[in-house]
């Protein structure tokens, strides 16, 4: 018998069920009951009223059982005292089924077929829990929003016993002004306000998790959250990765009056069942503000900083981190082991400039990121991660990236560089170094070592002689070859069987740019050629999407084999650039030849 537990805040429910032989019939089917019970923890910091965020207000909730996407049963019962039991449940053995649950406030109806009428979401519609949609306009500081949901799916087999814990599908948006006392006159206090959201999502599929939909949501309250000046507490329709809100405004109102507009509200992250609070002096001085998420709306473990003390203190802690500014800082990062920390650049650049000799007991301190143990460190975002040494020839790290122990590291994104002006730049500065047993995955991102040696850049490298392992599925490398990599001996392919490698530029000298494309992806940009050679190699390249021609190419020797290609192409060529006429042989299938054009549009290139 599989057990099945999801360990997120929201609500526990508790599985049980008995089978009995009763036939032909009734051996094949089990029957079920599903109790579900809703906890009493809830959030640490109360806004609007103590139980708020607590789940006191939902009283109803629902249980749609799907057989091959299809529902096959709707049940709906009310909670009383933090319980409700779905008794009787019939389903057919050996068959697979999702079981999707909704917890929510409702209105109760007694002269309605399931006891209940929607009253904040709409589960009824066309689509059912599949689709749910806000009712009506959208309302702050309600408690009356808050939701819970689960799905499961497994096949029954039998009589089971299975407990599923539910979790909200938003995040919990909170904005609080720390200098509402600073203002002395009681017209200029706000006593409401407005919000302005935009491209909030507005239909949620509790079957898949996803939402979908856009629209721009304004509301106005007439009363602050509460006096100690927590202005609004939102619940806004999330998904488990963190995104960004993309921007809202707030207008703070003396009754009916605008004191004023503040528009800071930019790339809030807001991640499901979190919870992300903003503060700051709101009121008299535009755009100062702090942002920091707590997971399942009780526990920091997301900050978002803006100070390399709130970098490295948010490291020691572990959880999620997101940048709202520049940092510099003058000691690694440090994820210290059994600790996971997940950073989001969030279009921002931590940078090193530490400059050390080799002397010095703090030499390691010109690396960026150190990962020890068994901790795990996750990048993502767009930013610079620089370990960049300012003072002539002392020497440094200089790593990026340094993993050891049993660490994990998965980049996703960034542009990571490293450099130091010793000996004139000739100087080995590994970028990202594993050692011992740790692993590095990456997924994305941009890698430059600006210094070399005899031997080259050492871009990625790992210990001699340990275990550890550096995987490549993605990425831009600058001057280094990832699927060729001289820091090894033999040298070595650090890129997986999965991913292509495709030399991109000719630029920098004296290697040239390598991108990693994931399978059943394309290069990011377009793959410059300048003979013949080239064209046909970048033609019959899968992965290749679009190739600008810079020179004029004589193909009056090859054949139309040659310049055959499978690939739906973009070929573009540059001023100075030309080809001899050749015939025109494009087929009515999925390949292509070189047309006799020296312009011509996509269609005309298809393969």
């Amino acid at each position: 018998m599989r057990k099945i537990l999801l360990l997120m805040v929201g609500f526990a429910i508790s599985l049980t069920a008995c089978q009995k032989n009763e036939g032909l019939v009734s051996d094949a089917i089990t029957t079920s009951s599903f109790t579900i019970t809703i906890p009493q923890s809830g959030i640490s910091t109360r806004a609007v009223t103590d139980a708020f965020g607590t789940g006191t207000s939902v009283n109803r909730c629902i249980l749609e059982i799907y057989h091959s996407d299809q529902l096959y049963s709707r049940i709906v019962k009310p909670i009383s005292n933090k319980q409700v039991t779905f008794d009787n449940l019939r389903l057919v053995s050996s068959q697979e089924y999702d079981f999707v649950f909704w917890a929510d406030c409702a209105t109760a109806n007694s002269g309605s077929d399931e006891g209940f009428d929607d009253k904040v979401y709409i589960t009824t519609a066309t689509g059912g829990l599949k689709a749910i949609t806000e009712k009506g306009e959208f309302v702050g500081n309600s408690d009356e929003r808050d939701a819970f949901f689960a799905k499961e799916s497994f096949e029954v087999t039998g009589s089971f016993t299975e407990s599923v814990t539910l979790k909200r599908p938003f995040g919990l948006l909170v904005v609080k002004t720390n200098d509402l006392n600073e203002i002395k006159d009681e017209a200029l206090k706000p006593t409401g306000y407005k919000v302005a959201f935009k491209g909030l999502a507005t239909t949620f599929n509790a079957l898949t998790g996803e939402v979908s939909g856009s629209a721009d949501v304004t509301y106005t309250a007439e009363e602050l959250a509460k006096a100690d000046g927590t202005i609004s507490m939102d619940f806004l329709w999330a998904t488990d990765t963190e995104a960004a809100l993309s921007d809202f405004s707030m207008t703070f109102l003396n009754n009916s009056t605008e004191i004023c507009t503040n528009d800071a509200f930019t790339n809030i992250p807001i991640r499901r069942n979190y919870r992300t609070n903003v503060s700051g002096n709101l009121l008299t001085k535009q755009g100062t503000i702090n942002v920091t998420i707590d997971p399942e709306f009780y526990q920091p473990d997301i900050t978002v900083v803006t100070t390399a003390e709130e970098l490295h203190t948010a490291f020691a802690n572990g959880g999620s981190v997101a940048l709202s500014e520049d940092v510099t800082i003058s000691a690694p990062l440090v994820v210290e082991s059994g600790k996971t920390v997940e950073i989001d650049l969030n279009g921002h650049d931590i940078i090193n400039t530490t400059s050390l000799p080799d002397t010095d007991p703090r030499y390691g301190n010109t690396t960026v990121f150190e990962v020890k143990g068994d901790a795990t460190l996750n990048i993502k975002g767009d930013g610079d991660v620089k370990a960049i040494g300012t003072n002539l020839n002392e020497d440094g790290y200089r790593m990026a990236v340094y993993a050891y122990g049993d660490a994990q590291v998965n980049i996703y994104g960034g542009n990571f560089s490293n450099d130091q002006d010793y000996n004139n730049h000739q100087a080995q500065l590994d970028l990202i170094y594993a050692d011992q047993n740790a692993v590095i995955n990456i997924y994305g991102g941009t890698f430059e070592s600006k210094s070399a040696n005899d031997r080259g850049y050492w871009v990625l490298n790992l210990k001699d002689g340990s275990n550890a392992a550096i995987n490549v599925y993605g990425g831009t490398f600058v001057n280094f070859d990832p699927s060729n990599s001289m820091t090894e001996n033999p040298v070595k392919n650090f890129v997986v069987a999965t991913s292509t490698t495709v030399k991109v530029s000719e630029d920098p000298q004296p290697n040239g740019s390598y991108e990693v494309v994931p399978e059943g992806g394309v290069v990011s940009v377009p793959i410059e050629v300048n003979d013949a050679e080239s064209l046909i190699e970048a033609l019959s390249n899968p992965v290749v999407a679009n190739i600008e021609v810079a020179s004029s190419i004589d193909l009056s020797e090859k054949s139309a084999e040659e310049l055959t290609f499978e690939e739906y192409k973009t070929i573009d060529i540059k001023e100075g650039g030309d080809y001899p006429a050749r015939p025109n042989e494009l087929s009515d299938g999925r390949k292509g030849t070189y047309p006799d054009r020296k312009r011509y549009d996509r269609q005309h290139v298809r393969g």
